[in-house]
């Protein structure tokens, strides 16, 4: 039996409650079908587990990503990106990212600029996007 090679990858899109975890998967194994999953924590806490992602030699390599929602504002957490084979999982090591505090712009609730664009976060903490002229 062939181990799936999987691969945690840096988190993107971080705000005050949400972050993009991302994961990658080189090769699937040596079975036909191989699962990925993507855990979670507060640096020190209880896991938590995401769905398993069904990977096979049609969907891979490639990049697979698991948004989360609800973090708290202003908290270190770590992910991983592990993969399962038959009865074993595989841990390809853990990265760390921190949620933002408040705003890009260093103030909840005010506006700031990107590119074409102001932007703001909801209430939910999810950044919106206003189309700017040009």
């Amino acid at each position: 039996m062939t181990a799936p090679t999987t691969q945690t990858v840096e988190a993107e899109a971080i705000t005050n409650t949400t972050a993009i975890l991302r994961g990658y998967c080189w090769d699937p194994g040596s079975d036909t079908i191989m699962y990925g999953i993507f855990r979670w924590r507060v640096v020190g806490g209880a896991w938590s587990y995401g769905n398993y992602i069904q990977m096979t030699s049609t969907n891979t390599p490639g990049y697979f990503m698991c948004k989360q929602t609800g973090l708290t504002t202003n908290t270190n957490y770590e992910f991983e990106f592990c993969g399962r084979e038959g009865d074993n999982w595989y841990y390809p090591g853990a990265m760390t990212f921190k949620t933002r505090a408040t705003a890009p712009d260093g103030t909840a609730g005010h506006l700031w600029i990107e590119g074409n664009y102001l932007c703001y976060l909801d209430s939910a903490g999810y950044k919106r996007r206003i189309a700017g002229e040009g």
